[in-house]
């Protein structure tokens, strides 16, 4: 078995001994090869191989490639070296493959806005490659930071990716707004209770404190805003509104309904309070029935019965019993009340009467009757005669000589009582008259 093997082995050899032999005789033309262009590729953060061109002439034999920029060997190999052979001959079977930076870009950034106070949102921006960071400036074109502004107004973000070796550097920039805060009331102004007119300025409400601005306040729809608590002086209704004047981050606060305050009228005063007039006895004459008031802010009237309202003191003069009413009016019916009517009584009572003096001049017998005179408080006396002190008067004047009385009687009244006075008075005799006899003449 071993001598067949070794015979045949023995053939082989010969047979390949004389092939080459028979191959060297025969001359071939060998087809030349160029090494094939490879294009290169933009980095994509992936691995990258070369696409090799193909071709019957060589295959490639590695290809590994690579991520980052750089170039790689791309070998290949012939499939026959006995009918191909490289165009360059010193080359060996390599070539190279190019990984290229990329052109990057920032396709998308977005800042969602937010308000004075609240948190500060966060930017999302997508880059081609690499990981943005973010910067804040107030202009488009101006400087930026790293610092997230608070402040309400409008701004701008810049999403910024730095240049590598694999990619080139990136920005975009997006506005965004920082809004006002709505401006709060934390106490809200309250209306001064229990107001009364004193003639001077009084602060109608007290004052508000409002969150994010300044309190503001007006009176009157038409009125004028001020920091100033609003004051008056007249009495009446008035109507405040008040706001919170909202500061560079917030905004106004405006109080819908205003807040309602009212100024009483003050009343008016007695400095002295009328009264009554005591012990008015008749006397012929108009009485004063009060002791006149005094009243500062007001004017003091007067009115007897059923009669008219004036600044007068009632006054009577007979005797009885009367009802005065009395009551103040406001000289500034604005600012001040008057005071109700009130009422006095008083009285007038009756007086005692005297005749204070009588008198009647005597005459004689046969001349004219004298006339007697009397002197009375009040009324009008009337005279009688009687020829006794307490005798029976009558009216007829006595003619005979002799002695009498006359009494002067004046007759009461219901303001007055009767009063009489009584005095004597004489009738002289008068002296005889004689006339002297005459002779008669013419005698015969």
């Amino acid at each position: 078995m071993r001598r067949i093997l070794k015979a045949l082995i023995l053939v082989l050899t010969l047979s390949v001994v004389l092939a080459a032999f028979t191959a060297c005789d025969i001359t071939e033309e060998k087809t030349t090869l160029e090494t094939p262009t490879i294009a290169s590729q933009m980095y994509t953060g992936s691995k990258l191989v070369a696409a090799v061109p193909e071709k019957d002439g060589y295959k490639v034999e590695s290809n590994e490639g690579g991520t980052n920029v750089g170039e790689y060997d791309v070998v290949l190999t012939l499939t026959d070296a006995t009918k191909y052979e490289w165009a360059t001959p010193d080359s060996d079977d390599a070539t190279k493959f190019a990984v290229i930076k990329a052109t990057n870009e920032i396709t998308s950034l977005t800042l969602e806005s937010w308000s004075y106070g609240e948190n500060a949102k966060t930017p999302v921006a997508k880059a081609k490659f690499g990981t943005p960071t973010f910067s804040y400036g107030t202009t488009a074109d101006g400087k930026f930071t790293d610092a997230v502004p608070t402040a309400a107004s409008k701004y701008f973000v810049k999403a910024t990716v730095a240049a590598t070796a694999n990619y080139d550097g990136a920005e975009k920039i997006a506005e965004f707004k920082i809004a006002q805060a709505a401006a709060t009331v934390t106490t809200a102004p309250q209306p001064v209770a229990n107001l009364v007119y004193t003639g001077e300025e009084l602060a109608l409400i007290t004052e508000g404190v409002g969150n994010g601005g300044t309190m503001q306040y007006k009176t009157g729809v038409d009125g004028t805003w001020s920091t100033e608590l609003p004051k008056a002086t007249n009495a009446g209704e008035y109507t405040i509104f008040y706001k919170v004047l909202g500061d560079d981050d917030h905004s106004d606060f405006v109080a819908e309904e205003g807040i309602t305050v009212t100024i009483a009228k003050a009343n008016a005063q007695f400095t002295t309070e009328p009264i009554a007039n005591a012990n008015l006895t008749y006397n012929g004459s108009q009485l004063n029935l009060v002791v006149a008031g005094v009243v500062t802010n007001g004017t003091l009237e007067y009115k007897l019965g059923d009669g008219d309202w004036s600044e007068n003191i009632p006054t009577a003069v007979d005797v009885g019993n009367y009802k005065v009413f009395y009551r103040v009016v406001s000289t500034d019916s604005d600012n001040y009340n008057g005071i109700e009517q009130k009422e006095l009584n008083v009285s007038v009572v009756k007086a005692q009467n005297e005749i204070t003096a009588l008198s009647i001049e005597n005459w004689t017998y046969g001349e004219s009757a004298k006339t007697p005179i009397a002197t009375v408080k009040f009324g009008t006396a009337e005279f009688g005669y009687s020829d006794a002190a307490d005798g029976e008067f009558s009216s007829t004047v006595p003619t005979n000589a002799g002695k009498y009385f006359v009494k002067a009687t004046v007759k009461g009244t219901n303001n007055y009582d009767e009063a009489t006075r009584t005095i004597p008075f004489e009738i002289a005799k008068a002296a005889a008259q004689t006339t002297a006899p005459t002779a008669k003449t013419g005698l015969t």
